[in-house]
């Protein structure tokens, strides 16, 4: 029926006996079967189930269905992808679906997904928290959205070159938890002291404190010297700079982390990383090796210590400094024009976006969840199971609009420029907490491996 359509009479809707489900019959339709009762409906779909569970190709046919609808869905509309070989963060072909269910938010692809058996509770938890990086965009956010959720007397300590950004991220850490100590150090992490390292770690921490949980979060990090080819980097000393900065820094501090920490402590590591540590992207030439190196340096920890909650996390394409820089100094034009894209086609995350997608993974594992709610709501939705299924499909592949790649095989809990930030997996490890094996190109297993 148009909308502009002539207006008509009012009809009394006593006299109407159609039903909703009229509403789909053309004219041409000569015979029109109504659908079961809803009883008869399940008690019918779930005779098909029992069958089709016998069968095993089902789960390689519904892979090939749940491709074919997507790629349906994505290919209809709206934007379409340019030098698509160099994206860092890679986007996904969008209509206006996907726009409506997740406004503003970037999709991502080929990266192996999944979510925590046991989610980490951080609500109403005394904890010490170590946040690096944390005088703006990511690792401000990361460090606000996180604290609020701890107990009165846990200890917040924020490290940064900013001392007026650090100052910022305090009073908002306090205004959203007034009843926690914030500790703030301006430090340029380029080449910092093992003393000066050590130090903030002790002075910080009390032992006498039986913290519930011990968190760092290493997320400085700088994007390099991108007006230069690869080929063209030459000079020593700026490239010992960028590790320094990138690598080795947080290394010694993660150590003497975990040296100050007591092994009774429940510890959780989160690295922020990204698709660059996977595929190249020119210009990146240092910010690709570095995240590359870094990353598998937390792999191997998460290998040799199954005490420790290792996590690897990508926030994917976020409006932080760096992205700017990149958008508007990249020798690249491929590159340039990928974030300059990102923005037009507003696909691009805000720093609250990725932190609040970050806190529900961590906190609460939904997936799961959603899949069942939207499971029972398309049983009662029958009339319009199939867009609801397009919906669910979309729904299930929410996982790409945060990219959260698995880097270490066994989980345990969980850069914007100028060693503040950086934009970025998630890579889990501990006996205490979960074990996590890659099961396939889409998905992984999650399976617990601990004693608590």
């Amino acid at each position: 029926m148009s909308a502009w359509a002539e207006t008509v009479q009012a009809i009394d809707i006593k006299e109407i006996d159609k039903q909703f489900e009229d509403n789909f019959v053309t004219t041409e339709v000569k015979e029109f079967k109504k659908l079961e009762d809803s009883d008869q409906y399940l008690k019918s779909l779930e005779s098909k189930l029992k069958k089709i569970k016998k069968d095993p190709s089902v789960l390689k046919q519904l892979k090939e269905k749940r491709e074919e609808c997507l790629n349906n869905l994505l290919n209809s509309s709206l934007t379409s992808k340019t030098n698509q070989d160099f994206e860092l963060e890679e986007t996904v072909q969008s209509n206006e679906i996907i726009r409506h269910l997740v406004p503003a938010q970037a999709q991502t692809i080929d990266i192996k997904t999944g979510t925590m058996s046991n989610p980490i509770d951080l609500k109403g938890k005394l904890a010490y928290l170590l946040v690096t990086g944390a005088s703006k965009g990511i690792g401000a956010t990361m460090a606000i959205e996180t604290s609020r959720h701890f107990k009165s007397g846990s200890v917040v300590v924020l490290l940064a070159r900013s001392q007026s950004g650090l100052e910022a991220t305090k009073t908002a850490i306090l205004e959203a938890n007034a009843c926690l100590k914030v500790v703030i150090k301006a430090i340029d992490l380029t080449k910092p002291s093992t003393e000066d390292l050590n130090l903030i770690i002790h002075s910080s921490y009390d032992k006498s404190v039986n913290f519930d949980l011990t968190m760092i979060i290493h997320n400085v990090g700088t994007v390099g010297d991108i007006s230069k080819w690869s080929h063209e980097i030459e000079d020593y000393n700026v490239l010992e700079n960028y590790y320094s900065t990138n690598i080795f820094s947080p290394i010694i501090l993660n150590n003497l982390f975990l040296k100050v920490i007591p092994e009774s402590m429940k510890k959780f590591i989160v690295n922020i990383t990204s698709k660059a540590a996977k595929f190249p992207f020119k210009s990146m030439g240092f910010y690709c090796q570095g995240k590359a190196a870094r990353e598998m340096f937390f792999n191997v920890l998460a290998e040799e210590r199954s005490d420790v909650l290792v996590l690897n996390y990508a926030p994917g394409p976020v409006e932080t400094d760096m992205t700017v820089d990149l958008q508007a100094n990249s020798v690249a034009t491929e590159t340039s024009n990928m974030f300059e894209n990102l923005r037009k086609t507003k696909t691009i995350l805000t720093t609250e976006q990725t932190i609040k997608r970050f806190l529900e993974i961590e906190m609460r594992s939904n997936f799961h969840e959603t899949f069942i709610f939207l499971t029972k709501l398309m049983w009662k939705n029958r009339i319009i199971l199939p867009a609801m299924i397009s919906v669910a499909f979309l729904v299930c592949n929410f996982r790409w609009e945060i990219e959260i790649s698995i880097q270490t095989e066994r989980i345990q809990m969980p850069n914007n420029d100028d060693n503040d930030s950086d934009d970025g997996s998630i890579g889990y490890t501990s006996n205490d907490e979960f074990e996590v094996a890659s099961s396939g190109d889409d998905d992984f297993e999650v399976t617990s491996s601990g004693d608590d």
